[in-house]
């Protein structure tokens, strides 16, 4: 059993302002919750959630990164569960942050975070000026209770990575239960894993896929990790199973997105020569080939994997065509939060490219902002690879490569929280590490 460490009571810690943003949204959450609407059986989810908290505190992050769809599968997409799940997620994080020993230092001299918070002022400010204020106020919600607390957690969690190689195993466990569920609906329901799943009504299969990528990338560190070789055989099946249902989810985001996580974690775990990077390049790319001659035509190039949201190729370049005209229209300040909702000529609230997203909607300059704070990873990894830390480094680094290559063809700025996740772990990990020693 994942068992957390007895941490001393710091009441003084109360004074932080990061725990008191935490109980404001806590307490939303909490009303929210208690609306009518909720399921009997989320409650009682809830409840048990809360119970293991007490126990795990990991288990609240580990539920809001890779556990989430547990609750959409089994109680369908419901708003209440999704504040439940915050709930759950920061109710843990309070928990765990009144039990922690050390001193309380949060982030500090990292000019990301003051990118993000411009970023973020601007996603706000673009409320006012918009002409889509309930789509708008929707998404100024998301981003603050996904991106933002997302983007916490790690500050919070991250003295030691006793905690975050806890909260990954917990995700695991969680893939390894999707992974169960997925393959009794392939030979319950047939093999067309998107179609099924579509009409469950329950979840989107691309988010399916996304979060198998992450549990792929876990295995593959714990194949590092551990001699065993049981374990390696466990892993190889989880890997062998994930791979498989990702391949029938039809998701072509997440199959590059993780082809090229693993290639990252691969090339850089250990010091390699310039041309044996070349040579898993190569490789990876010729894996690739292979796939696209291998997999039906219309997977790739018609549907999207999702009859309710069935994206073409030609109709997903025609969105973005749409967000490059309306950011040479508006290049200053955009059409305003969700504004390329309303201008899209196309299908589609967003433009499914979080830097077009961002330029149509916010403008030129806010983009600029967004990629400075997004692309922050590049300058970190060189530096992390020279520490001790290697291994946790080169795992977040490919965690954000697969994020980053999936947030630039699926999902909006707020579906793609993940990133900001990654992201705040880099900076974290780096700052936990002495300067003399990097």
């Amino acid at each position: 059993m994942i068992k957390s460490e007895t941490l001393e009571n710091q009441t003084s810690l109360l004074k932080s302002k990061v725990i008191w943003f935490l109980v404001i949204i806590d307490l939303y959450a909490i009303v929210t919750a208690c609306l009518p609407g909720i399921y009997p059986l989320a409650s009682i989810i809830g409840l048990i959630s809360l119970f293991l908290l007490y126990f795990i505190p990991e288990i609240g992050p580990a539920l809001f990164l890779g556990g989430g769809f547990l609750f959409a599968f089994f109680l369908g997409a419901n708003p209440a569960i999704t504040i439940l799940i915050l709930f759950i997620t920061l109710f843990g994080a309070i928990l765990y942050f009144l039990r922690r020993e050390e001193d309380y230092k949060g982030i500090h001299n990292d000019y990301s975070v003051y990118f993000l918070i411009l970023f973020t002022a601007v996603i706000v400010a673009g409320f006012f000026y918009t002409t889509n204020k309930v789509y708008a106020s929707s998404k100024v919600y998301r981003y603050v209770v996904y991106n933002i607390v997302a983007f916490l957690i790690p500050i919070l969690y991250f003295k030691d990575m006793g905690k975050i190689r806890r909260i990954l195993d917990i995700i695991w466990y969680f893939n390894a239960l999707l992974i169960l569920i997925s393959l009794y609906v392939i030979f319950v329901g047939g093999a067309d894993l998107s179609i099924r799943f579509d009409l469950m009504g329950r979840v989107n299969p691309i988010w399916i896929a996304r979060a198998l990528g992450m549990g792929i990338l876990i295995s593959i560190d714990w194949f590092y990790r551990y001699k065993s070789r049981w374990i390696h055989f466990l892993l190889l099946l989880y890997i062998g199973l994930g791979v498989w249902i990702i391949i029938l989810s039809g998701s072509r985001g997440p199959m590059l997105g993780t082809l090229a996580g693993i290639m990252i974690y691969i090339m850089y775990i250990k010091e390699r020569t310039f041309w044996k990077r070349f040579g898993y390049i190569l490789a990876s790319l010729l894996l690739l080939g292979m796939i696209v001659l291998i997999l039906p035509k219309d997977m790739l190039f018609n549907k999207f994997g999702s009859i309710r949201a069935s994206l073409s190729v030609l109709q997903r370049f025609a969105l973005w065509e749409e967000a490059i005209k309306q950011i040479i229209e508006n290049p200053v300040l955009g059409r305003g939060t969700g504004g390329y909702q309303i201008f899209s000529a196309y299908f589609g609230k967003y433009p499914h490219n979080i830097f077009l997203e961002a330029g149509a909607e916010q403008g030129i300059p806010a983009m600029i902002i967004l990629s400075v704070f997004l692309l922050r990873p590049l300058s970190l990894i060189p530096s992390l690879l020279k520490t001790h830390k290697r291994q946790i480094a080169v795992l977040f680094f490919a965690f954000w490569t697969n994020y980053m290559i999936n947030a630039m063809v699926s999902g909006d700025i707020t579906s793609n929280y993940l990133v900001w996740f990654f992201i705040s772990s880099l900076i974290v990990l780096k700052q936990s590490i002495p300067l003399e020693s990097v």
